[in-house]
């Protein structure tokens, strides 16, 4: 086996392994001496590392920046905070960054596809995920490593995962990750996933070769392996939606990020962050990104509140990328039948409208590398809509192109058209057929954004 083959095989069983905690974890508990407490306040609080922590921190930082091949910039920030204090933060941060209003709308859609039960909460599922696995990360808006009072690891599991995180400095201080190619206005959530993708990629490859140069891998797979399934209640009930997004960066950004690696070293793995993947199937299939640059395209429809009438409004929009639509049908269907539904995505856009007494309609247009690649997805889709509904689902009508289906309050169009397919769900016939002539009239695809490919990945 090709040492590439068995880092991607050692790096995937890691994070199979021990979930998103080793990505997202760690605690310094080498010295005894006791670290100064900040006073209390109503916002999140935390410790100052004590000297011999600080000076283990900066030679850990001097150790990754070797690894990674990126320079260190700046003197390293850290904090340490209690479990209470976590909470405090993970809530400030989710408020501040995630509204309301973004969480109300995300997961209307994740219940209207059939990704999320009715009767849970996605900012409570988040919340308890995220304080359940995380004991440590990189705050990209101060700047500064925090760690998280745990217990019940060794040290040199502290030091791998904690590689994890000072990697995320070091890229932050080379790069600036809260800065455009990296951070944009105008990126929807499939650019993000992929931008994210590359740099908890980045930053688990680079936590690979920190354990293969100074750690002990056997006694860290074997730590990791023990773990499997403890402390991870929230992570377990979440819906396979949820965990499967927390994953993806860390597993399929490894992938791809290897793939960079051994194709132009680290120094290919920097050219990345001037003009990064903007989809997850760059991340999926990185031909598509090195070899024969395949950009998102752009799906247009428009607002259509008015076109559904009275009380009607686009309550969101966004763009389900390969990933979406695969987990969408790992969830009604089997894996290997789900990842060729959604292979050949070209683009897509999801909207979300609200109507009066809570009633909604879902519009789905997708565009596809081909139309054996649409053709593909309307036969699953067809699939989905059997595993999802049963017997419920009654057939209105179906021909080539073609099936209406009537399940419990609501109607499903599913059409394709050449490398188009579009989905409609609509409370009544009437509603449906104020918009069906316009989503169907016909699809604009255009190259979005520009990607500019690095000369090494031509």
């Amino acid at each position: 086996m090709s040492r590439k083959g068995l880092i991607i095989i050692i790096i995937t069983a890691l994070v199979l392994a021990i979930g998103i905690t080793v990505v997202f974890t760690y605690q310094l508990s080498r010295d005894s001496g006791k670290p100064q407490q900040q006073q209390e306040t109503d916002t999140a609080q935390g410790e100052t590392l004590s000297p011999a922590e600080q000076a283990h921190l900066e030679e850990l930082m001097q150790e990754v920046s070797g690894v990674r091949e990126l320079a260190q910039k700046k003197k390293l920030k850290s904090l340490r905070m209690n479990e209470k204090d976590l909470q405090k933060k993970l809530h400030e941060d989710l408020e501040e960054e995630y509204s309301q209003e973004e969480e109300e709308a995300d997961e209307k859609i994740l219940k209207a596809l059939g990704l999320m039960a009715e009767n849970l909460d996605l900012r409570s599922v988040i919340l308890g995920v995220y304080t359940e696995q995380v004991e440590g990360f990189y705050d990209v808006d101060e700047k500064e490593i925090v760690l998280v009072n745990r217990g019940g690891q060794s040290s040199d599991m502290e030091d791998f995962v904690l590689s994890h995180e000072l990697t995320h400095a070091l890229q932050d201080q080379n790069f600036v990750l809260d800065k455009p190619p990296l951070e944009e206005e105008n990126y929807n959530g499939d650019n993000e996933l992929a931008v994210e993708s590359l740099i908890e990629g980045d930053a688990t490859v680079a936590m690979m070769y920190y354990a293969l140069e100074y750690l002990d891998l056997d006694k860290i797979l074997t730590e990791s392996f023990k773990g499997v399934g403890t402390e991870s209640e929230a992570l377990e009930a979440a819906p396979a939606y949820i965990q499967e997004s927390l994953l993806f960066p860390y597993e399929e950004g490894a992938n791809f990020v290897m793939e960079l690696f051994f194709s132009s070293g680290w120094e290919g793995v920097d050219r990345a962050y001037s003009s990064p993947p903007l989809s997850s199937e760059q991340i999926i299939h990185p031909e598509k990104y090195m070899d024969a640059p395949d950009p998102p395209r752009e799906v247009t429809l428009g607002d259509m509140s008015q076109t559904l009438g009275s009380g009607w409004n686009l309550l969101d929009e966004e763009v389900l990328g390969e990933f979406d639509l695969r987990v969408l049908f790992k969830e009604y269907g089997e894996d290997d039948t789900a990842e060729e539904a959604a292979a050949g995505w070209g683009g897509n856009l999801t909207q979300y409208y609200e109507g009066p007494e809570g009633k909604y309609v879902l519009v789905m247009k997708t565009n596809w590398d081909s139309p054996e690649d649409a053709g593909e997805f309307f036969d699953h889709y067809k699939k989905y809509m059997k595993e999802r509904f049963g017997t419920s689902a009654a057939i209105l009508e179906s021909s080539p192109g073609h099936v209406l289906w009537q399940v419990p309050d609501h109607l499903y169009l599913l059409s394709l058209n050449g490398s188009d397919t579009s989905v409609i769900v609509a409370p009544s016939s009437e509603i449906l057929e104020r918009i069906r002539p316009k989503v169907l009239s016909g699809l604009l695809t255009l190259s979005w954004p520009p990607l500019q490919v690095p000369a090494l990945h031509r």
